[in-house]
């Protein structure tokens, strides 16, 4: 419906090793695996809009906790 998207939230914790991928990228590409996954089911239970931009507001005032900042300044919910 309007006002709907989807969304995914990927954590990664280093473990000194190295995948011979950037984690930022790591991070994209298993959101982006768990995005088509629930677009893959029968019915996609899409999150609220509201809550996504509450999500990436919250997210936006850790940036000094984010290595490389906060890089989804280029983003606009309106």
């Amino acid at each position: 419906g309007e006002g709907r998207c989807l969304f995914e939230r990927v954590l990664l914790w280093p473990h000194r090793f190295s995948c011979g991928v950037p984690p930022e990228r790591l991070a994209e590409d298993l959101a982006a695996v768990a995005i088509g996954e629930r677009l893959r089911s029968a019915d996609p239970v899409p999150d609220d809009r509201a809550e996504v931009v509450r999500r990436f507001v919250e997210l936006g005032r850790r940036r000094a906790e984010l290595v490389g900042g906060f890089a989804f300044d280029h983003l606009s919910f309106g």
